[in-house]
């Protein structure tokens, strides 16, 4: 039990950590690219090279390598478990937050790289016009938060005992994923987008969580996820939006690396 309070608390520190860096590095992308943050354009080129072309080949095989060792019989639990059975993963999604006040809303693009000790993820995010960009570092020396505009990873928590799958779960996609993971009681329909039709497997809301509606082609590929409106406070919280670009179980080594970081707070 102590061992496990640990792992929650590093994620909740990381968390505060990260809300932090986007504080001080909201800044617009004229202003990004004036400042010529070479460890942020280096990141960008990194994952623009390393990504191979769109092919579902490899994710095809993960699951169905996934069907024999998945705890339920349900398209999302073998896609989860094909996410999670590592050694690595590298995918890559869409996300759009909306809000009531439509000045809030927020949208942008997710690279997330997982390896069984390292763990290493970027965030673009756009609000009003504005783009920021912090990321998520993991490994034998600790869990960071990156903030590329500063060049500065900094240090939240020691990493001992942080696992493949707890680093998974720090991802909000992958978080979507394993809410219903194992969940039986959900409606199959069918949704159209972008005159592309999906199945829709849709699990309905309770008293903690919205309506999720999950969107695969014909061979199991999760494409889509849509969560429904819901309340966070004071907060009216719109639908949101997950669109998954492409999964593969290779990664590139070179982004488990702080080179060209500057590390805050970590100990002496």
């Amino acid at each position: 039990m102590k061992h496990f309070k640990k792992l929650i608390s590093a994620v909740c520190v990381l968390c505060m950590v990260m809300s932090l860096a986007v504080s001080v590095t909201y800044a617009s992308s004229e202003e990004t690219t004036a400042a010529d943050n070479g460890q942020l354009k280096e990141t960008q080129e990194k994952e623009g090279e390393t990504a191979p072309a769109a092919d579902n080949t490899q994710l095809l095989a993960m699951l169905e390598q996934a069907k024999g060792t998945a705890p339920a019989d349900t398209r999302l639990c073998v896609f989860y478990t094909a996410v999670n059975a590592g050694p690595t993963i590298h995918y890559s999604y869409d996300y759009q937050r909306d809000y009531t006040d439509d000045f809030m809303d927020v949208s942008g693009k997710v690279e997330v790289f997982a390896k069984e000790d390292a763990f290493y993820s970027m965030t673009e995010a756009e609000r009003d016009g504005d783009t920021s960009y912090n990321g998520t570092f993991i490994n034998a020396d600790g869990v960071f938060s990156l903030s590329p505009a500063e060049n500065k990873a900094y240090y939240a928590i020691d990493s001992e005992g942080v696992n493949y799958r707890v680093m998974l779960g720090m991802d909000e996609f992958c978080q979507k994923l394993e809410r219903h993971s194992e969940d039986t009681d959900f409606t199959e329909e069918t949704r159209e987008i972008d005159g592309v039709t999906y199945i829709a497997d849709v699990y309905p809301a309770d008293e903690f969580n919205p309506e999720y509606t999950y969107c695969f082609t014909e061979e199991g590929i999760l494409t889509y996820i849509f969560t429904g409106p819901a309340k966070a406070g004071d907060v009216d919280l719109g639908e949101n939006t997950y669109k998954l670009n492409s999964v593969y179980s290779e990664v590139d080594e070179s982004v488990f690396s702080l080179d060209g970081y500057e590390i805050e707070g970590a100990p002496e």
